[in-house]
């Protein structure tokens, strides 16, 4: 009789195990889904700014988005101008925009990949100053 009780208890124990295990979500690690913002730096006048690419294109709004372009111009046989603009664009609909002709500036974009993440801080005159370019599998891919 007793065996008896201990197998009816072990296989409650599972089926309550399996029941509590089945209710978890699943998960492959942490997840980013701050999407793209700015903000204002009272203590210096600079402004820093971020996005994450693929949760910005995958928000349930039209508004967010960052985005940056390299234009290399030749500007003599000697030597090539570089532009970089950036602009972001929260779920508010507000936007801030930056730029710089540092070549270093823009090698450090190309690193930047479809689940990526960058944040830039900008001078008080609108100069991209530096940046932090992040690709970790915590970031949401872009669907599409």
């Amino acid at each position: 009789m007793e065996a008896g009780k201990a197998g009816r208890a072990g296989v409650a124990l599972a089926a309550m195990v399996l029941a509590v295990a089945a209710s978890m979500p699943l998960a492959a690690g942490a997840r980013d889904t701050d999407t793209a913002g700015f903000a204002f730096q009272p203590r210096d006048g600079s402004t820093f700014m971020w996005g994450s690419l693929g949760a910005a294109r995958n928000s349930a709004n039209t508004f967010e988005r960052f985005q940056c372009s390299v234009s290399r111009y030749q500007a003599s046989t000697l030597s090539t101008l570089t532009i970089v603009s950036c602009s972001v664009r929260n779920a508010r609909g507000e936007s801030f925009s930056c730029f710089t002709t540092s070549e270093s500036f823009a090698e450090a974009l190309t690193a930047l990949r479809n689940d990526g993440n960058i944040e830039i801080s900008v001078t008080p005159d609108g100069i991209c100053q530096n940046t932090e370019v992040v690709v970790a599998s915590s970031l949401a891919r872009k669907d599409s």
